[in-house]
């Protein structure tokens, strides 16, 4: 799918978890560090729910289509998306075309009441 500039009506924050560690060298999450803020365009790909022991939990799925860096080509899957007050895992990160465009599959969970 090619994407116009004028498409890219997302802003989106990557982040990075960051850690420290205590007096028994033990890792503990230490809050987020924004890796880069950029627009990007949301394309929704799948919705559903899944059980997850004794919850329900909504599950989407959408591809965030954005201009090539180097910084966004290097996500890992412990990083994540923030947008429009929605917190995404990253799925994967695939490069289109020669350094041109990033596609970015992220998933957000949202717990459902029974």
């Amino acid at each position: 799918m090619t994407v116009a500039l004028g498409q890219l009506d997302l802003k989106v924050r990557f982040q990075r978890r960051l850690e420290t560690r205590n007096a028994r060298n033990e890792v503990l999450p230490a809050g987020w560090s924004t890796l880069a803020e950029v627009m990007a365009h949301r394309q929704p790909v799948s919705d559903g729910e899944r059980n997850a022991g004794a919850q329900v939990q909504r599950v989407v799925t959408d591809r965030l289509t954005t201009h090539w860096s180097s910084v966004l080509a290097a996500l890992r899957g412990d990083d994540q998306a923030v947008a429009d007050g929605v917190t995404y895992e990253i799925v994967g990160v695939k490069e289109i075309g020669r350094r041109q465009r990033l596609e970015i599959s992220v998933r957000a969970r949202r717990d459902v009441e029974p």
